[in-house]
């Protein structure tokens, strides 16, 4: 089956999407321009919702990720000198005046980045003193572990006495 992809105005194109993921990005880059190896082209659906081409097996079906007959709006992913992600950029300008378009993919750009710092928001605001922060609430405990009660028999397996 087909999906088409927008490129702006009346600029659209076919594409087969059964074929594997290298290949349907090889020829997305060729049809769109995009020679610079840095960026990822990924496509995003008419809501901007991302198909994150790029985190997929190169050799996995297209025809898994792409709805026939729907039309795609390619998104350029950049970075900045320091490898952090660049806000995405899609290549059709009128979709830049959507705002439900770009609210979507401002959120997919959020999470990653999130996913990337590994969860971590820069504080913007300093702690006021004498307010206690995530850190002194913790008593003495490693952030994320939780406290196991000791077993006081010294056994430390949960099989049963008719399972030794």
């Amino acid at each position: 089956m087909f999906f088409s992809v927008w490129l702006g105005g009346n600029n659209t194109f076919l594409a087969n999407n059964n074929c594997m993921v290298r290949n349907l990005v090889q020829h997305l880059r060729i049809k769109c321009g995009v020679t610079d190896e840095k960026v990822v082209l990924d496509l995003a659906d008419e809501e901007g919702n991302l198909q994150n081409l790029g985190d997929y097996n190169p050799r996995f079906p297209a025809a898994r990720l792409l709805q026939p007959k729907v039309t795609y709006i390619p998104i350029l992913i950049e970075r900045n000198d320091d490898n952090t992600l660049k806000p995405f950029t899609p290549m059709v300008k009128r979709v830049t005046k959507d705002p439900d378009f770009m609210k979507n993919l401002m959120e997919q750009y959020e999470r990653r980045e999130l996913a990337r710092t590994g969860g971590k928001q820069a504080r913007l605001e300093p702690v006021k003193e004498g307010e206690k922060g995530p850190a002194a609430t913790t008593k003495g405990n490693v952030k994320g572990a939780a406290a196991t009660p000791k077993n006081p028999k010294g056994g430390g397996g949960t099989r049963s006495k008719s399972t030794r």
